[in-house]
């Protein structure tokens, strides 16, 4: 840009915000509810209009440009603001040793027990005939799809259904007494 073209830019610039900047003061109160925070956002405002003022369409309201860059630039300190407060009283439980991270791992004994669960389902699984056995374990064990077990044995759905609805059951009966069951 050359000198004449910024000379006349910054005046009127200048000019515009004489005719706006109590409006845009106004807002920034409205939404602070300070003046010194109102003053903070107003100048920072006007410093970014200033820094965008050659994208500055001059067929529109500069009052309206004005006030929108006001408002976003409240709502962005706002939230840097809560940022900074969020991550300064995480940093003092630390240091204070406030906060508790609860263990969601399964304990060793836990583990161990669901262990010995897998162990006694599959050994009933394999006890079961086998036009009960194949499905379950496709089904419950692998995670294949009706459709999916029906392109594998040919059954059609409503039959890998009922069998593996008899075939659960019969499972339920075959594990009574030796692991907790989830009805």
């Amino acid at each position: 840009m050359n000198a004449t073209l910024t000379a006349n830019n910054e005046q009127l610039f200048t000019r515009l915000v004489s005719e706006t900047r109590h409006k845009a003061m106004s807002l920034a109160m409205t939404l602070t509810r300070n003046r010194e925070e109102a003053e903070d956002v107003v100048q920072e405002a006007l410093s970014n209009a200033w820094r965008a003022f050659d994208t500055f369409d001059q067929s529109r309201s500069f009052q309206s440009w004005l006030l929108r860059i006001v408002q976003r630039k409240f709502i962005e300190k706002r939230r840097l603001a809560e940022h900074r407060y969020n991550w300064y009283v995480l940093g003092d439980k630390i240091d204070e040793g406030e906060i508790e991270v609860q263990d969601t791992r399964a304990t060793p004994f836990e583990e161990l027990d669901e262990t010995s669960r897998a162990i006694a389902v599959r050994s009933a699984i394999k006890r079961l005939p086998a036009i009960f056995s194949d499905l379950i374990s496709m089904v419950d064990l692998d995670g294949k799809t009706y459709p999916e077990v029906a392109d594998v044995t040919g059954l059609p759905i409503t039959t890998i259904r009922s069998r593996l609805h008899r075939g659960r059951q019969l499972l339920r009966e075959e594990l009574k007494g030796q692991i907790d069951m989830v009805a």
